[in-house]
């Protein structure tokens, strides 16, 4: 009786399905129909970030394994060079999944790692990548489909370049509000500013309108953005602790957004009169002379406290 062995190369693919080892795929190798999409974790972060992809479904009935892929500026696009893993060929049994089948799939590496082991090394500084993990067998590298998502990176320095993703990639905001002065009297001026521009990434300037709140409560009607910020003056604030929002509409591209609170503190103001008298009121040069400065309210009512500057 004779025994047949496995080819060599059987046993080296079967090695590398068993361990999930890395392996870059061959120039040529066609995708299949894109037939999902990844949701990217953290939405937010910067290219040092650990991420997790996960598919919007299961891989179709026969895959057994998976791989995710990065391309962008500075990756290779898998016509001349092999695409760039931040999974390799995986048993897809490895991972995690959701309640509706998706697969949760953390990368291998971080953004900033590929980038550096590029030759020359990719700069991803204001630029977008698109993960595509690849449904497939464990022994036919061809796609039985895939799962795409894209993320945008805005400017910054290798380590701490920001990035966003998310069905609102190209279209959203962050808001800003500031106050001047930033603490204020009863009945004195404050003027609100608001600012609205795209979110990490994104290019343009919001239009549309703005409404400041105040403890939740309008201030006025909204206001017009005019070259991505609004203002709004107001001296009707009470004594006391104000929390500041201002509240972006969104417009035919850019998304709504709700800027952070702002804390505005108004006091009570009283008019002050100074008198200021020497002692005495003439005096050679060499003579000590004593400067006394009388501060009390208009009203006549309280006791001032606090330093003079003479």
């Amino acid at each position: 009786m004779s025994i047949r062995l496995p080819q060599p190369w059987v046993l080296a693919t079967a090695a590398l399905v068993a361990t999930g080892t890395a392996v870059s795929v061959g120039a040529g190798v066609a995708n299949a129909a894109d037939i999902g999409t990844l949701s990217v974790a953290p939405a937010t972060g910067t290219d040092s970030s650990s991420m997790t992809v996960t598919t919007s479904a299961a891989c179709p009935a026969g895959a057994t394994n998976l791989r995710v892929d990065v391309t962008g500026p500075g990756f290779p696009d898998g016509t001349t060079a092999p695409l760039q893993n931040v999974v390799g060929d995986t048993s897809i049994g490895t991972f995690s999944t959701t309640p509706t089948g998706g697969i949760i799939v953390p990368l291998s590496t971080t953004m900033q790692s590929v980038a550096a082991a590029q030759v020359p090394p990719a700069n991803l500084s204001g630029n977008t990548y698109r993960f595509r993990l690849v449904c497939r067998t464990a022994l036919d590298p061809a796609s039985l489909g895939d799962y795409v998502g894209d993320i945008v990176f805005g400017t910054g320095t290798a380590g701490s370049i920001p990035y966003r993703t998310g069905p609102d990639i190209a279209s959203a905001t962050t808001t800003t509000v500031t106050a001047n002065p930033s603490g204020g009297l009863v009945g004195i001026p404050v003027t609100l500013t608001a600012t609205v521009a795209p979110a990490v990434g994104g290019t343009g300037v919001p239009t549309g309108t703005v409404q400041f709140t105040d403890n939740g409560a309008d201030l006025g009607s909204p206001v017009a953005l005019v070259g991505g910020t609004a203002t709004l003056t107001v001296s009707t604030l009470a004594i006391g602790a104000h929390s500041i929002t201002a509240g972006y509409g969104g417009d035919s591209v850019f998304n709504s957004s709700t800027s952070p609170a702002l804390t505005l503190l108004i006091g009570f103001g009283v008019p002050l009169l100074i008198a200021l008298s020497a002692n005495p009121s003439q005096a050679d040069p060499g003579v000590p002379v004593t400067l006394t400065a009388t501060v009390s309210p208009q009203s006549g009512i309280g006791t001032p406290t606090g330093l003079v500057q003479f």
